[in-house]
Formats: structure tokens, C-alpha cells, sequence
């Protein structure tokens, strides 16, 4: 039987049980830091209170998006398969929506762009994460499926549900896989189905130095506001500061590179700039300290058509990130610690 802890981790933001929580913890975390602070600033210990009904906008945002989920999911009707929640990626827009898994097909129905049918049949390969493009989900299962049409399709449904859809996705995405081999082997072509991902490599130092500025950006908004400053430089420097805060270490654990079938995705923050690998004419180690996004000096120039200088990236597994791309990219062929293009080509 599930708890109701369970229950709750497998919600969605924007369900009435997650939004009951959120509004109680906002108002008991603002009444509770004036409280504590109060001996320490007297009445300016009060204006903490102005941050509930901040904290409590979010609250309005996901309360409006569930009304249109509920009603979606209401007017979605099928009889052979399940209707569930869902949060999802089609091509570049992200949505909740509405997943459908039923017979042979999965349906996808965001309240945001448009839906999408896919057959089982066509899905060559499926990956289970608990991540969707910057987003950790949290009691969630995310499904990133590779498909012969080129948008990016990705969904996420609660932790129970999608340990029932992964056997049934799996299933589907071997047959596929072995139907698309053996259509590849008269060619003599490897079939790379999946994607890999490989974080960004943190030097010691660095990661020092940032993680530092980070907590000392924490600490700022306690000095605002115990200096005599006018009440709008205290709350705009605590929202800057606090916002620094918090992306210093989405830039040193986000950063990612990603290896498709057809491109080089590097992502930085909620940015993400895809190179085609087709277009990828040399790869080789290099030290160059320009600002990239690589939490490391020790990186791999990535030289390209479309682009003088190239891209500066710092994979973790600086190895296995050259054997995957040397093994994705043709016209490459390695020549002692680099890659270059094939004399031939």
C-alpha cells in the first residue's frame, strides 16, 4: 500500500495535494524567520512577510496550469489503455499535458503546442532518467525516446506508473532495434540508437572558488538587512544575491554534453547549443582559458563548419567522450591524441 509520503512525491506540482503543502510551508517559513530574526533587527525583521505572498505566486501559476490539465485529462477518453498526468518534451517546448498508453501507441497531449502519436513500433530506443532538460524530478520516472522523426520527444510520469509503462516501452523499443539492425547490416552501418551524456569535468579550485562566492552570496542578504539602506535595496540585492546563489551550482552540476545520433549538444544553464556531427572536422586537447562552458582547464577544442574558433568543452571522461564520438562521426579518423578528418573526405 502506498504512504502518504509516496503519495505526495509522486505528485505534480501543479495537483491540489502538492499546492496545499506549498502554501502552508511558504507561510510558515516567512512567520517563522521574522520570528527568529526579530531579536536580531527588530520591526525590519517584519518585511521577511513581504516574501510570502512571492513565495506564493508560484502557487496561482500551478493552480491555474492543473485546472487545465484536470480538464484535459477529463476530456481524454480511451478504453484500452491509461490516461495519466504527464510532463513533457516535443521538439523545443516543454509542457504538462497528458500521456496515453494504449495497444500499440503512446500519445502525447501538452496544453502547450501540439500533441503528438507515436507507434510503438517506431521507437528505436528508449532511456530512463529521472532528469528532463534542466528539471530533476523527484519520485518521477522520464522516459527520452528515440524515434525516426528528428523532434525530440521526451515525458515523465509518477515513480508507480512508469515501472509499469518502462517494460512495456522497452519491449517495443528492442523489436524496433532489432528490425532496424538487421535492415543496417547489409551496409555495414553501426546503429547508435541512444544518446550519451557526459558532465562537465570541475576543477578542484574552481569548484572552490565558485561554491565560495556562492555561500558568500547567501550570507549578503543578512547584511542588507541589518545595514540603514532604503527597504528596495535590501529586497532587489537579497533577490540578486539569492539568485546568484543558486546558479553558480547549476552551472558546475548542469553543465552537460550530450552525443545524439546526429548532433553534439552542449548545455550550459537552460541554454543548449547542438553542433551536427556531421559538420565536426577536429577534435583535440587544449588548455585555452576563454570562458566556455567547461568547469575545467582541461579541454578538448572542438573545431566545426559555420565556426572560426569552434566550441571548448571539458567532459569529465575525456576518453570514452572521443571513442563514442570518433565511433558517431564517420569522417573522423584519430591521429595520435586528436581527430581529423579522413584524407578522403
Amino acid at each position: 500500500m502506498m504512504t502518504s509520503q509516496n503519495k505526495l512525491r509522486e505528485k505534480w506540482p501543479w495537483n491540489s495535494e502538492f499546492l496545499r503543502v506549498f502554501t502552508i510551508v511558504s507561510v510558515v517559513i516567512g512567520i517563522v524567520a521574522a520570528g527568529a530574526l526579530y531579536p536580531l533587527f527588530g520591526f525590519n525583521a517584519l518585511y521577511f512577510l513581504l516574501a510570502v505572498p512571492c513565495c506564493l505566486l508560484p502557487r496561482f501559476i500551478y493552480g491555474m496550469v492543473g485546472k487545465k490539465v484536470a480538464a484535459l485529462r477529463d476530456s481524454t477518453s480511451v478504453q484500452d489503455g491509461e490516461v495519466v498526468e504527464s510532463l513533457m518534451v516535443i521538439g523545443r517546448i516543454q509542457s504538462p499535458g497528458v500521456a496515453v498508453l494504449r495497444g500499440s501507441e503512446l500519445i502525447l497531449s501538452p496544453i502547450v503546442g501540439k500533441g503528438c502519436t507515436v507507434p510503438l513500433g517506431d521507437i528505436i530506443s528508449v532511456r530512463e532518467s529521472s532528469w528532463l532538460p534542466g528539471k530533476y524530478l523527484w519520485g518521477k520516472k522520464a522516459f527520452l525516446l528515440d524515434t525516426p522523426n528528428p523532434t525530440r520527444l521526451a515525458f515523465a510520469v509518477p515513480e508507480s506508473i512508469g515501472k509499469r509503462w518502462s517494460k512495456k516501452l522497452a519491449r517495443a523499443a528492442e523489436e524496433a532495434t532489432l528490425k532496424q539492425t538487421a535492415l543496417m547490416s547489409d551496409y555495414g552501418h553501426e546503429l547508435h540508437a541512444t544518446e550519451s551524456r557526459y558532465p562537465t569535468k570541475i576543477d578542484l579550485w574552481l569548484g572552490v572558488l565558485l561554491l565560495s562566492f556562492s555561500l558568500f552570496c547567501l550570507y549578503v542578504p543578512i547584511i542588507l538587512f541589518s545595514e540603514p539602506v532604503h527597504l528596495l535595496v535590501k529586497i532587489f540585492g537579497s533577490i540578486f544575491f539569492l539568485a546568484m546563489a543558486g546558479v553558480i551550482p547549476w552551472i558546475l552540476f548542469g553543465t552537460l554534453y550530450i552525443l545524439t545520433k546526429e548532433h553534439l549538444i552542449i548545455r550550459c544553464l537552460s541554454m543548449r547549443y547542438p553542433i551536427p556531427l556531421s559538420d565536426i572536422y577536429e577534435v583535440f586537447p587544449t588548455h585555452n582559458p576563454l570562458s566556455a562552458p567547461a568547469c575545467s582547464l582541461d579541454r578538448l577544442r572542438v573545431k566545426f563548419e559555420g565556426s572560426r574558433f569552434g566550441a571548448l568543452i571539458s567532459p569529465k571522461d575525456k576518453t570514452e567522450f572521443i571513442h563514442d564520438l570518433l565511433s558517431r562521426c564517420p569522417q573522423l579518423i584519430r591521429d595520435n591524441n586528436r581527430l581529423i578528418l579522413r584524407p578522403d573526405t
